[in-house]
């Protein structure tokens, strides 16, 4: 099993869209709260256009490119 399985299993992400990618947590502080900054992205291939039906063979139809995600996670401290 992967690396994104994993995480999504640990952190309970039901999207199966959600992936990591290396190097994906880091340290850092969000409103000067230290944390454990994990970031994924959202991103999936629709089967066919919402707006005409057309379907997406060769992969041209697009839904709104990939999004980035972040999840921060406090630190006991």
């Amino acid at each position: 099993m992967s690396i994104t399985h994993h995480i999504r299993k640990l952190l309970d992400i039901q999207d199966p869209n959600i992936t990591f990618e290396d190097h994906f947590i880091t340290d850092g502080d969000v409103r000067g709260i230290p944390c454990h900054i994990v970031e994924g992205k959202l991103t999936y291939i629709p089967k066919a256009c919402e707006q005409c039906g057309v379907k997406n063979e060769n992969h041209e139809v697009r839904k709104n490119g990939t999004q980035s995600s972040r999840l921060t996670l406090p630190l006991n401290g």
